[in-house]
């Protein structure tokens, strides 16, 4: 039974050592909190952590100079790395929806 422990501690603490180490170390929570997040939680908690801090060097944006970009799409100009801006929706289905209940009330 003590073997089942090993093994299974071994894999807990190896799977926090993996999100600190291939996620947490490009964050700006970093290696170490990231794994003693994981290892005091779950390894899922450090996951969360470290995803929701930001990156370390951010990759900005060529166009406007946001540095802080860290989407595809800059926030500020709205461009990529290639100038292309984003693709437009047309119409949301929150705009449709607010049209068809508007429609009794509507005045011509």
């Amino acid at each position: 039974m003590e073997i089942l422990y090993g093994i299974g501690s071994l894999l807990y603490f190896g799977a926090c050592y993996l999100v600190a180490h291939k996620i947490g170390e490009h964050r700006t929570i970093g290696f170490t909190w990231t794994f003693i997040i994981g290892v005091a939680f779950t390894p899922l908690a450090g996951y969360l952590a470290a995803e929701s801090a930001a990156l370390k060097k951010p990759r900005g944006c060529l166009y406007c100079g946001n540095r802080e970009n860290e989407a595809e799409y800059c926030g500020v100009c709205g461009k990529n790395d290639n100038g292309d801006t984003q693709p437009v929706v047309r119409e949301s289905f929150g705009s449709k929806l607010a049209r068809h209940l508007q429609w009794p009330f509507k005045r011509n």
